[in-house]
């Protein structure tokens, strides 16, 4: 399986297009939605489709959260879109830990997203650690998934001046 993931969003970690390419075998796919956050709307594969409020796909949602002010026992809920459909998301930070990866050692807050219909999270959940300083650095991620495990940690990053 080779999947090829894009996605632009704005100044507010709000998606405004997504584009997913996957080959698995003999099998391509393409897949585009054009968001239009103030209008509430997706636009994909022909379709035209009604959101209630800010939608993420499934890497803006990384980027969003990075952007937000963290707090033990505090939670968000949106919506994400998923392979041509919406599905409710509710991500918990339920405590902070020293992670040691690769890349070093981070103090991290330690987020729970939880999804309970549909899309890779259906019935699973997704522990994704994001460092506790200014960069909010994605330092490791595991998660079960209904076809298998995901897992990944920072192995190096550079910091720039």
């Amino acid at each position: 399986m080779d999947d090829c993931m894009e996605s632009l969003l704005d100044a507010n970690g709000l998606p405004r297009s997504f584009k997913k390419v996957t080959k698995e075998g003999s099998h391509r796919s393409h897949h585009r939605a054009i968001f239009l956050q103030r209008e509430g709307k997706v636009l994909t594969d022909g379709d035209t489709l009604s959101v209630p409020g800010p939608i993420h796909d499934a890497l803006s949602v990384f980027y969003y959260l990075r952007l937000q002010p963290l707090k033990v026992d505090t939670s968000f809920s949106f919506y994400t879109f998923t392979g041509g459909k919406l599905y409710p998301l509710t991500v918990r930070v339920v405590d902070k830990e020293r992670i040691r990866v690769k890349a070093g050692t981070f103090p991290c807050f330690v987020l729970v997203s939880s999804r309970t219909t549909g899309g890779l999270l259906k019935r699973g959940k997704l522990t994704v650690w994001l460092s506790d300083d200014d960069r909010r650095l994605l330092v490791m991620m595991r998660g079960d998934l209904p076809i298998g495990h995901i897992s990944a940690e920072l192995t190096r990053y550079e910091r720039r001046e």
